[in-house]
C-alpha cells in the first residue's frame, strides 16, 4: 500500500491534485543492485577502474572467456556502471565515472562492517605487515618528503593511471630492483584496490630487505575517485598527461 502511494507523483494543475503515474524507483535502484551482484562483474569493474581496456586485454586480464566477458560487459553498460569508446576497430570500456567506484568501494566497508567477509584475512595481516596507510596520511608523508609511493601494478596498468610521483616497479621485478628505492624513505605500496594483494606482498618483500614499508589503505582507482593528482602515460608519443579531472 505505502509502496503503490510512492509510486505516483501527485502534481499540482490548474488548482487541482492529480495523480500521475511515475516509473517506479524501487525497480530501477534494484537494477542498479543487481548490476552489482555477481563476483565476475565485481572482477570486471576492478579492473576498468585501472583505466580504459580492451574486451580482448580485459579477457586476459580477469581469465572470463570473450562470450562471458561480453554479456557480463553489456549488462554493466545498461546499468550506466560503465561505457564503451571506439578506438579504430576496438572497443575499449570503462568505469563510468569516480561515483562508481566510490559505491563499490562502500559495498566493500559495509560487507566488512557486517562481518561477511573478513578482507582476505585482513586481520592476519595487519599483525604480521603492519597497519596501512590512509590516503590523507600518505600524502602529507610524501609532501613532507618522507615517504615514497611505490606503484607495483603491471606495466599496462600503470600507464593508464597512476599516482602522480609513484615509482613504478612490478611486483615480478621488484626483488632484483629493490636497490633502486630511495632510501631513508618509508615506501608506501599500493595497487588496485583493497582487495588486491599485489602490494600487500611487495610490502612482505620490502620489509624481509629490512625496509619501512606498509601498503596504501586503498588502491589507484580510490585515490583517483576523491580527485587527487595522477599522471597517465600517452603510450604512442612517450609523454605524461598530468590530470586530476574525472
Amino acid at each position: 500500500m505505502y509502496r503503490d502511494f510512492c509510486s505516483w507523483s501527485i502534481v499540482p494543475r490548474l488548482g487541482v491534485w492529480q495523480n500521475k503515474p511515475v516509473t517506479d524507483p524501487y525497480h530501477s535502484l534494484a537494477a542498479l543492485a543487481k548490476a552489482f551482484a555477481d563476483p565476475n562483474r565485481l572482477l570486471i569493474l576492478e579492473h576498468l577502474a585501472q583505466g580504459a581496456s580492451s574486451v580482448e586485454d580485459l579477457s586476459g586480464r580477469t581469465n572470463l572467456p570473450l562470450g562471458n566477458l561480453s554479456h557480463h560487459l553489456q549488462i554493466l553498460k545498461s546499468a550506466g556502471l560503465v561505457k564503451a569508446t571506439r578506438r579504430g576497430r576496438q572497443i575499449y570500456y570503462q568505469v563510468q565515472g569516480p561515483l562508481v567506484i566510490k559505491t563499490y568501494q562502500g559495498l566493500m566497508r559495509l560487507a566488512e562492517a557486517l562481518e561477511t567477509h573478513d578482507h582476505w584475512g585482513s586481520r592476519q595481516e595487519t599483525l604480521v605487515l603492519g597497519p596501512k596507510i590512509p590516503r590523507q596520511e600518505a600524502l602529507k608523508l610524501i609532501q613532507l618528503g618522507k615517504a615514497v609511493l611505490l606503484d607495483v601494478r603491471p606495466l599496462e596498468e600503470y600507464n593508464a593511471g597512476h599516482i602522480r610521483g609513484a615509482v613504478h616497479i612490478p611486483l615480478e621485478l621488484l626483488n632484483e630492483r629493490i636497490n633502486n628505492l630511495p632510501q631513508g624513505k618509508m615506501i608506501v605500496s599500493y595497487c588496485r584496490g583493497p582487495y588486491c594483494q599485489l602490494s600487500l606482498r611487495a610490502v612482505a618483500l620490502l620489509k624481509s630487505h629490512g625496509k619501512e614499508a606498509h601498503a596504501l589503505e586503498d588502491g589507484y582507482p580510490q585515490w583517483w575517485a576523491e580527485g587527487l593528482p595522477i599522471e597517465v602515460i600517452d603510450e604512442e608519443h612517450n609523454n605524461k598527461l598530468y590530470s586530476n579531472i574525472h
